[in-house]
């Protein structure tokens, strides 16, 4: 890796915190998960008495060669989750991811709020990253 790639790398990194920090933004950890596993978005880190607006992404190693993999989404709290497009409530759950772009979108989310995400595809595995929760003011 070039010296000059890294140090890109690096200002890229930088500012991407500075943002984050300015509008008191959070990451939150993912995970990734094969058939049957659970990925869990820990909560815990976000300020008591605040709801916030979360954004994650969701990918696939493709190994399967398929188009989809589909998953399950478990929550505990509040607020619904937005699987591309789709409100897993009204799913009992159920999602269905496609490539190459995915989002997983909750509002309203607190401190303390569960949100599990389980693989149902048999040969893919399935990740949630770039988990962002930023305040909702109001």
């Amino acid at each position: 890796m070039s010296k000059r790639f890294r140090l890109a790398l690096l200002s890229t990194l930088l500012l991407s915190s500075s943002v984050l920090a300015m509008n008191g933004a959070v990451e939150l950890s993912g995970g990734s998960a094969k058939y049957r596993e659970l990925i869990t978005i820990n909560t815990n880190t976000l300020a008591s008495n605040t709801s916030y607006y979360l954004q994650c992404r969701i990918v696939s190693d493709r190994f399967s060669g398929k188009g989809h993999s589909d998953l399950h989404v478990y929550t505990q709290g509040d607020f619904h989750v937005i699987v591309n497009g789709v409100d897993t409530a009204t799913t009992d759950g159920a999602a269905s991811i496609k490539f190459p772009l995915n989002s997983l979108i909750a509002s309203g989310v607190r401190n303390g709020n569960v949100i599990k995400v389980r693989n149902l595809d048999r040969y893919d595995t399935i990740t949630v990253e770039s988990c962002v929760a930023t305040p909702i003011s109001g």
